[in-house]
Formats: C-alpha cells, sequence, structure tokens
C-alpha cells in the first residue's frame, strides 16, 4: 500500500519540477521521499543535513505554497534526515541524478569487471559518478550534456568537447559517463591522449594498425582525456582523426576534454579543429562561492566528519582554484583536526590553513571582470569605455586604477593588462601604476575612493 504521505510529495514533485530550475530539482529534491504526516506538517525524507539546510533556506516558500495547494489546506513541510537511509560511503552527500544512476550498484561498478570486457583502456574510478558530481552555475550546460550523452549516446551532441582548467571536474564528467553506459551493456573506452598516442606509434612499430583499428572501433563510446597532448604529434593527429571519422560516421558517441575551447587549440590541424565543434562545446568555470561549500559538505560526509555551514563557508574562500586544490585544504584540517583528536572549529582551520589567517584569501576568487565592472561603476561610465582609449581625465583615472587594482590583486600580467584596457603597451601600464601609487601617497580623497573600492571587491 502506498504511503499517503509519499503520494501527497510525489504530486508535490511533479509540480515543483515545472516550476523550478531542472538543476535544483535534480540536485536537492528528486531524491527526496514522502514520510508521514503529523498535525498539519508534512515530513518529508531526505539524504543529508546539509540537504535538508539548503532546501530550507532556499525553496521553502515554493514548497510551502505548493504543498499547500496539493493538499487544500495550509500545511507546513518539515525536511528531515531520513534514518536508516543512504549510508554516506555508498551514496555521495548530494545526490544529482536518478535513482538507477545513483544506486549503490551505480557508484561502486568495480573497475576491473567493466575493463576486463573492453579493449586496453585506463581503468575507470567508480567513485566519479554523476550522483557524487556537485553542480553549480559554472559547470551546469557540462554537466547536462555529460547526462544526456550517457543516457543516449550517438544521438546528441556528438562529439560532447568538455574543456576547462586544471582540476575543475572534467576528467570526472568523462568517468561518469563511461560507468553510466557501462550499465546499459555499452562498451565505454576511457583513455587519455598519451595512451592513445602510445598505442598507435606502438601499432606503426609492430605493424598491427588493423588491429589498432579494429580495438578503437569495438568502442560504443569513446572518451579521450587531456586532448592537447596531441600537441606536436602530426602522425598521431592523424590517426585520431581517422578514428573520429570512423567513429562518427558509426554513429558512436565521442567525447573530449581539453584544458581550452577547440577554437583556441592552435596545434591541431584545422579539418580536426572543425570536428571538435559539430557537436557541442561546453566549458566549466570555477565554483562558485556556495558551489564550492557544497563540494565541501560533500567530502566530508563521505568521510564521516562534521563539518557545520560557517567553517565550510570560510574554507571555502582558500585562495585556490580548482576542486582538488580545495579538496586538499579539507584533507588538512580533518588531519589536523585528527592528530590532535579535535572538533573542527574556526580556530583549528586558521592553524591548518594559515592563508586564511593572515587574509591573502581576500582577493583569491576576484576576477578580471568583476574588477573592471566595478571600477566602472565606481566611476559611473563602462567598461567598454574603460576598454577603451580615454577622451577625459574621469575615465583616464578610473582606466589607470583598473590597472592597478588588476595588477596588485588579480595578478594580471602586464601585457593583458594593457591589451584589455585599450590596447596600451607594457611601458604605459607601468607608468600609470606608479602614478596610481604617488596618488595614493598624496590624496587622502582618492585612497578613500580607493579603499571603498576595494572593501567592495
Amino acid at each position: 500500500m502506498i504511503n499517503p504521505a509519499q503520494k501527497i510529495w510525489s504530486a508535490c514533485l511533479g509540480r515543483l519540477q515545472l516550476e523550478i530550475p531542472r538543476t535544483s530539482y535534480d540536485t536537492w529534491l528528486k531524491t527526496t521521499t514522502g514520510q508521514s504526516m503529523e498535525d498539519g506538517h508534512l515530513i518529508v525524507g531526505v539524504p543529508t543535513t546539509f540537504a535538508a539546510e539548503w532546501l530550507e533556506r532556499r525553496l521553502t516558500p515554493a514548497i510551502q505554497r505548493v504543498a499547500s495547494e496539493v493538499v487544500g489546506a495550509e500545511i507546513r513541510v518539515v525536511f528531515q534526515v531520513t534514518p536508516g537511509g543512504v549510508r554516506v560511503e555508498e551514496e555521495p552527500a548530494v545526490p544529482l541524478v536518478s535513482a538507477r544512476a545513483s544506486s549503490p550498484a551505480a557508484d561502486h561498478t568495480p573497475p576491473v569487471a567493466v575493463a576486463a570486457t573492453l579493449p586496453r583502456q585506463e581503468a575507470l574510478n567508480p567513485r566519479y559518478s554523476f550522483s557524487s558530481f556537485v553542480v553549480g552555475e559554472g559547470n551546469q550546460l557540462a554537466y547536462a550534456a555529460a547526462t544526456a550523452v550517457a543516457q543516449q549516446p550517438g544521438e546528441r551532441y556528438n562529439p560532447l568537447f568538455i574543456y576547462s582548467g586544471v582540476g575543475l571536474g572534467k576528467t570526472h564528467l568523462l568517468h561518469a559517463i563511461a560507468n553510466e553506459v557501462a550499465l546499459h551493456s555499452l562498451r565505454p573506452m576511457y583513455v587519455t591522449s598519451e595512451q592513445f598516442t602510445g598505442d598507435f606509434v606502438r601499432s606503426i612499430r609492430e605493424r598491427t594498425q588493423d588491429e589498432f583499428r579494429a580495438r578503437y572501433r569495438s568502442a560504443d563510446v569513446l572518451l579521450v582525456d587531456d586532448i592537447q597532448f596531441l600537441e606536436g604529434k602530426e602522425q598521431t593527429q592523424i590517426g585520431f582523426f581517422h578514428a573520429f571519422n570512423e567513429l562518427h560516421n558509426a554513429n558512436r558517441q565521442i567525447v573530449i576534454a581539453c584544458d581550452r575551447a577547440p577554437s583556441a587549440v592552435q596545434f591541431l590541424e584545422d579539418r580536426l579543429r572543425s570536428r571538435f565543434q559539430w557537436g557541442l562545446v561546453a566549458d566549466i568555470q570555477p565554483p562558485d562561492m556556495e558551489t564550492r561549500t557544497a563540494i565541501l559538505h560533500q567530502k566530508a560526509e563521505r568521510v564521516r566528519v562534521n563539518l557545520n555551514q560557517e567553517v565550510a563557508h570560510v574554507i571555502a574562500q582558500m585562495p585556490v582554484t580548482s576542486i582538488r586544490e580545495l579538496e586538499g585544504c579539507l584533507n588538512k584540517v580533518i588531519a589536523l583536526a585528527t592528530f590532535l583528536g579535535k572538533a573542527i572549529t574556526l580556530d583549528l582551520v586558521s592553524t591548518a590553513l594559515p592563508a586564511l589567517a593572515n587574509g591573502t584569501h581576500r582577493y583569491a576568487l576576484l576576477t578580471q571582470e568583476a574588477t573592471l565592472q566595478a571600477v566602472a561603476k565606481q566611476y559611473a561610465t563602462s567598461v567598454h569605455d574603460l576598454c577603451t582609449r580615454p577622451r577625459d581625465r574621469k575615465t583616464t583615472e578610473a582606466q589607470r586604477v583598473a590597472m592597478y587594482l588588476l595588477a596588485t590583486l588579480v595578478k594580471v600580467s602586464a601585457e593583458e593588462t594593457g591589451r584589455v584596457l585599450g590596447d596600451w603597451n607594457r611601458r604605459t601600464v607601468s607608468n600609470s601604476f606608479k602614478a596610481v601609487q604617488q596618488k595614493l601617497q598624496g590624496d587622502s580623497a582618492f585612497k578613500d575612493t580607493l579603499d571603498r573600492l576595494m572593501e567592495k571587491l
């Protein structure tokens, strides 16, 4: 017999799915369950404390309204971590996809068992699943495309080209795709560009080109990581070009990861670069503060460590740009807490991470674009005017301030600063920097203006 609370909550989910963004629904609501009805309260089970806090903070008004409309009376929704629910070590803290993909079987398919049925390839990491990938504003397109490709390989976004800086989740998504399609009796093949190069060179040396072609052609989904390492390998690029064509013509899915967009990969042959843009090109941006905090909570719950929201928010401010480095910061904190036998507090975090104590983290996440927007707003001008040669004194001062802040806070080189702000040479940028330094010494009003601007940043 169906639980009445579950029937009500299922109806609520159907309505909410139409009202809130798909990524928010998949991340926070899809795996929730209706537990019971008690004195006008609908108890909803969630997998983690963090998920409950996030839902209460972000979606309570919409959820309360929908629940009241479904029931036909005022009702309060209460989120409760489900006792005896999904175990932390088997299910990551923030479930992001369907129950099928996030089941223990999906997350723990042994990589050796998968690899044994496939051509020689890199072993798949079972922890890299869609359910363990934290979705944020900077990666939601890449995530959505990856899940679509895993569900319908060869039919949508072929090829899928994902690019980003180091440690932002490209490899995670490639493994997640491979792990997912392997569950459906398809044959994924995940390789790095170095392995592809090694296989190609070996096939030439041993005169086994036919076996090489057959091995790669047998994959239902070919996933190639770090394609940028084909730089300078012209013959390997030709070999990859032919493998790409054979797979694409057979409607086999191709997924490529790189550290830059196809248009910026200058070392590739034009015909190969153009093929990389046939399907979908999706980038991954560095995670924002909310995503960084969610990643830390997920990591902490996976290793059964209690991490409160305030501490997580502080660690998230560390001056690192990759998820690997961020998790490394948390590992330092956990290691110190374990060694000292203490709970994780703000004082302990400051001891483990000196950069937080001395304040060098403050501008770590500041971007060039955000700096220019702030300067333009301060001087009542536009970013466009700021990036062209100024015609009045006010814009000249604004541009000099922008040069100064880009150098001191964002660490942009003089050459890049000059290129962005009106195509000035290095000497002009250097002179502008010195002019701002001198004015700070003798003009208190100017110093106050700059201090206020830096405070906003």
